[in-house]
């Protein structure tokens, strides 16, 4: 099986530590998980993905968001036919929740200042904003199967948390999540999701998975790679039953 996987900045900490475990058990001799071949790039900062950044060519799509075209030119790549493709960008909502929240509040928040949004009016606001990579799914998929990885949930010391509301961020980050979640399940998108065991009451990821106000740190990469692996394997194994059952 061949995988290749790429995404937004989420994707560093993944790529850095997919690459040590590489390196430790090729140190330790252990060959790793049976007959699949991991390559992993990066697409670059996730600032522009809600934009137009792709055109699509039909069975593939094409980058022309220079921010991008600076590591790749289209997917699926080119060269080289891919098994599985994973993202790592879909279930990044910070482009809404990160700006300044200080005028607007949720309806439901009446202790929050600012003009009221309805829960209607701010799931407009997440099609928008997720729109252009759901429709990058959709190219992708419609010659390789498609799987997602979920990045860290926010932390409760990153600058917007604090400026904005910790209740404010964590009502756009569910609305976020649950809208792209639902869509994901009606393309058979599967998801490979953070441990829930990870995050604190409130939804904030356990600090000591952090390596700055952003992004995870090695053992939050090294946790999310053993599972991303097992879920590869998993598919590995599936694929190796039909192919016996329609032997026989």
């Amino acid at each position: 099986m061949k995988v290749f996987i790429t995404g937004d900045s989420h994707l560093g900490c993944l790529h850095k530590q997919h690459k040590a475990m590489k390196r430790a058990r090729w140190e330790s001799g252990d060959t790793g998980i049976p007959d699949i071949k991991i390559t992993m790039e990066p697409m670059g900062p996730g600032g522009r993905l809600a934009d137009a950044f792709f055109v699509d060519r039909g069975n593939y799509a094409e980058i022309v968001e220079p921010l991008y075209l600076k590591h790749m030119t289209r997917l699926p790549p080119a060269k080289g036919k891919y098994d599985w493709i994973g993202l790592s960008s879909l279930l990044n909502a910070a482009r809404v929740w990160r700006p300044n929240w200080s005028d607007f509040r949720p309806w439901h928040m009446s202790s929050e200042t600012g003009a009221a949004i309805s829960d209607s009016v701010l799931r407009q606001i997440i099609k928008d904003d997720s729109g252009q990579l759901l429709r990058f799914v959709d190219v992708i998929r419609r010659t390789t199967p498609v799987f997602v990885i979920e990045p860290p949930w926010p932390f409760r010391d990153q600058r917007a948390v604090k400026q904005n509301g910790g209740a404010k961020i964590m009502h756009v980050h569910r609305l976020y999540r649950d809208y792209v979640m639902k869509e994901l399940q009606d393309r058979n998108v599967p998801v490979v999701e953070i441990d829930r065991n990870w995050v604190d009451a409130d939804g904030y990821t356990d600090p000591k998975f952090q390596r700055d106000p952003v992004h995870g740190n090695a053992m939050f990469a090294r946790a999310m790679m053993e599972r991303v692996e097992a879920f590869l394997a998993a598919q590995a194994a599936d694929t190796a039953k039909r192919s016996v059952a329609g032997q026989t």
